[in-house]
């Protein structure tokens, strides 16, 4: 995340382009996670390209497989400090244009899906 940060200190319009991607990503990547219950999510699994794109690493446990049958994971997905900074916002949920545009993202991204859903 620290590519996101770098570039946004410069102010250039790639900042906002690569803050948008990986808004639209982390909607996307969210609710994949929920979805199929991949574990074991944080930011050491994820990557960014250079783009601001979310790349899932690691998919050692998923399908409520983790270590030991212990679900460790009672967050529907994950939504971190560092995350939300990206976003603009913080850990209380401060309000942004980014953060407001994910919750957005992910509100339209569940209704197609539950639209698939019901309509197959």
């Amino acid at each position: 995340m620290m590519v996101i940060v770098q570039i946004c200190l410069q102010g250039t319009p790639e900042c906002l382009e690569a803050q948008r991607n990986f808004v639209e990503s982390m909607a996307g990547y969210s609710l994949v996670c929920f979805f199929l219950q991949i574990k074991d999510r944080h930011n050491g699994n994820i990557m960014l390209d250079e783009r601001g794109h979310i790349i899932h690493i690691d998919f050692g446990f998923m399908l409520s497989n983790s270590p030991g049958g212990v679900n460790f994971e009672a967050a529907p997905f994950k939504l971190t400090r560092e995350l939300l900074e990206v976003m603009d916002s913080n850990s209380e949920g401060k309000a942004s244009e980014l953060f407001d545009y994910f919750k957005v993202a992910t509100c339209m991204t569940w209704h197609c899906a539950a639209a698939l859903f019901l309509h197959s």
